[in-house]
């Protein structure tokens, strides 16, 4: 990597320079930058506006009582039925309770020294060389370094506080589930920090309500070999009839919704065969440590969403971003199939979510053209105005005997599986690394969908999943650069020069990291960061304020390096820096 003392010179300068602003541009006229973002208030506590003022009617009833028709005497004995004495009554205070959803907003700081990783592609050998800290390692190297700092970092990280909750039925590493009455929700308010609590929803599965047969010719990669799948599905069981390696399956999961979960676990057996996959109920367990599978979880695929349709950012939202953010796992997201409102959990920031676009075989469903959106594929964005879906991804999947899938249920497996591909070539350079791999996913976007360039569907996004991506595209990056650092220790302008093959057109992606907990509170991403591309005279920006990543796509007019300039606009201090970088060639 030839300019790598400038690259060092300028992230360790990045690291170091405490913020500042520069003027603002606009990208559309809903994306205002502001010149400062509010800190983070450690004392907050959140009740969603339901449980709120289900609260304030109940706490106002405080006292009163109910008559309750007693079934046994003053002894305890059980009345005869053929007993024509009149009843007795009991009174009884009138408490009703309500299953609700406690979140813990906390995550604990942790000891972190600034580490940067790169991929770069080497033209001799054909190959891409790893460095660390812009040091050239080798590939074995680079693996026991990172070994030995995630462990660093992990052995620190604690799930959720432990907190006491009456009524719990179930809990998984940020929440509990819960039957409250108004007086503990009120008491546990008063008692702890940083929680936040909303109604217990319940999800439904995002395969759509077509009928719709077609086969779609998935191409061949990488296995996922060594690599750890979760699936969490509203319900699920044993996979029926796994077309391959049953072995690497593994059922965590209760209830039963028919054929759905079996066929998300074929879809991810049939594109990353050697993959171990668990199964989840979301009922149990939503959010499952990654560090108690062997192999540990990488990646989770969510092929579900709530059954409340809303543009609000709800606490389920909250807890997927910081699960990703704290447990480090890659989590691919069904958008939907409102044909409108994306769903939860898909609003999460960090979380990959997918649309689902009509494979090259004839679609019947309402005569959707071969790659265009399918009608049914949710896409308006939530309050927070950032934009989703970041990834397209084929549906209207026929495996023949194995069975048939479609809807964003099917989309969302199958983008898993190219990142279980996209993990095993790459050793472990992508492993922990969400905001990377989605860069890698964005800067990948490789087949046009024609219905996004006639403006008939995701009119909201300006940037992103207009292209649905190959494995062959998201395996043919140039290169792809992380960092992570304390927040006090990041910002000026973090500089280096990229090395291009040739004149062309390339797509530069950056993406970040979002703390939850911060979102919930301000209705905001915690970080502004912009994205800056040059060569010669030529400057182009990627601007956005509510956005966790950017984007430009630049006309390199010689081979001779783009210049790449990543600043951060605005901070709230609230969080670390998880950045995550690549480049490819598209013309």
């Amino acid at each position: 990597m030839k300019s790598s003392k400038h690259f060092v010179l300028h992230f360790f300068m990045f690291c170091l320079i405490i913020w500042q602003n520069v003027h603002s541009q606009l990208l559309y006229p809903d994306d205002k930058k502001g010149e400062y973002l509010p800190p983070y208030d450690p004392n907050v506590v959140i009740i969603s506006p339901d449980v709120e003022k289900w609260m304030t009617e109940q706490l106002s009833k405080e006292g009163e009582k109910k008559a309750v028709e007693m079934k046994t005497d003053l002894l305890g004995r059980v009345k005869s039925s053929t007993d024509k004495t009149k009843p007795e009554v009991k009174f009884v205070e009138n408490k009703q309770k309500r299953l609700v959803l406690v979140s813990d907003m906390h995550i604990p700081k942790i000891d972190i020294e600034p580490m940067s990783g790169s991929l770069e592609y080497n033209y001799e050998t054909k190959e891409h060389d790893y460095y660390l800290n812009d040091k050239k390692v080798s590939v074995k190297e680079y693996e026991n370094l990172i070994e030995k700092y995630h462990e660093k970092i992990n052995s620190q990280k604690k799930g959720k506080r432990n907190i006491f909750v009456p009524g719990v039925v179930g809990s998984d590493e940020r929440s509990w589930t819960a039957w409250m009455t108004a007086e503990e929700i009120s008491k546990l308010a008063s008692s702890y920090k940083e929680l936040a609590i909303g109604d217990y929803l319940e999800e439904v599965s995002t395969a759509s309500v077509s009928s719709t047969l077609s086969t779609l010719q998935l191409p061949s990669g990488n296995n996922g070999n060594g690599i750890g799948i979760g699936v969490v599905e509203t319900g699920c069981r044993d996979t029926s009839i796994p077309i391959v390696y049953l072995s690497r399956y593994t059922n965590r999961c209760i209830g039963d919704v028919k054929t759905h979960h079996s066929r998300v676990v074929n879809v991810l057996q049939f594109s990353a065969p050697l993959a171990h996959i668990f199964g989840f109920s979301t009922a149990t367990i939503r959010f499952p440590d990654p560090s108690l599978y062997t192999p540990n979880l990488h990646i989770v695929t969510r092929s579900y969403g709530n059954v409340l349709v809303t543009n609000r950012y709800l606490e389920q939202d909250m807890n997927l971003d910081n699960y990703i953010y704290d447990k480090r796992v890659i989590n691919f997201v069904a958008a939907g199939n409102t044909g409108g409102l994306i769903t939860s959990p898909s609003k999460a920031l960090n979380a990959i979510t997918v649309g689902a676009v009509c494979p090259a075989a004839p679609c019947e469903e309402s005569n959707t053209i071969p790659n265009n959106y399918t009608r049914y594929s949710s896409w308006k964005n939530s309050e927070i105005l950032n934009e989703k879906p970041e990834v397209a991804m084929y549906t209207d999947i026929d495996m023949g005997s194995y069975g048939f899938i479609d809807g964003t249920s099917a989309a969302t497996p199958l983008a898993a599986g190219m990142a279980a591909n996209l993990f095993s070539n790459f050793s472990n350079f992508f492993q922990q690394r969400p905001a990377l791999t989605k860069a890698v996913f964005i800067a990948g976007e490789e087949i046009p969908i024609g219905n996004t360039n006639a403006n008939v569907h995701d009119t909201d996004n300006v940037k992103i999943a207009k292209k649905v991506p190959t494995y062959s595209s998201v395996r043919g990056i140039w290169a792809a650069k992380w960092w992570r650092c304390a927040n006090s220790l990041l910002n000026n302008d973090l500089i280096f020069t990229q090395n291009i093959p040739s004149t062309g057109r390339y797509r530069i992606v950056i993406a970040w990291e979002a703390f939850g907990s911060y979102i919930l509170q301000n209705k905001k991403p915690p970080q502004d960061i912009d994205l800056y591309v040059s060569q010669g005279s030529t400057t182009l920006s990627s601007i956005s304020s509510r956005n966790p990543f950017e984007v430009v796509e630049f006309n390199a007019a010689s081979n001779a390096p783009l210049t790449i300039k990543i600043h951060r606009y605005s901070n709230s201090g609230s969080d670390e820096v998880h950045l995550g970088y690549a480049i490819r060639k598209i013309q």
